[in-house]
């Protein structure tokens, strides 16, 4: 059976190149391939500006229910940890403290992570609708 009919015979649509070998001892052809056709779709200006705005929507609320855990547990933490390090005579930490004080850490660190992780893409999100543009008013 010949790569082009193991690529038929898996259902790609495509059709291999060979476009040389590995080199060194065990030359292996590399085999490259390439789309029957491409296509193209249109889009209007408005769908390509909600594309722009609705991008991470989903991840923003995450960064406000993440922000609202961390504010929410701001008060009783910092009141035991004042009770476990600062006052005289020291009271120890409970388990539910224990436990407030790292679902605070690991909450504050998920939302730095999904704003950042957001900002980064929504960029890219912009970039690409702007690249767009410029392609639809060059033709």
């Amino acid at each position: 059976m010949t790569n082009s009919q193991k690529g038929q015979a898996a259902g790609q649509a495509s059709s291999p190149v060979v476009s040389g070998t590995s080199g060194g001892g065990n030359d292996i052809p590399i085999i490259t391939t390439r789309p029957e056709q491409i296509t193209r779709h249109n889009i209007s200006d408005e769908e390509l500006s909600r594309f722009e705005d609705c991008d991470n929507k989903g991840l923003s609320g995450a960064i406000w229910m993440f922000g609202g855990i961390v504010g929410g547990l701001v008060i009783p933490i910092v009141s035991d940890l004042k009770e476990a390090y600062w006052n005289n005579p020291e009271i120890p930490l409970t388990l539910i403290a224990l436990l407030q004080v790292i679902v605070f850490f690991v909450c504050f660190a998920v939302g730095v992570f999904i704003y950042f992780y957001t900002r980064q893409n929504k960029e890219t999100a912009s970039d690409l609708a702007n690249k767009i543009r410029q392609r639809s008013s060059q033709s």
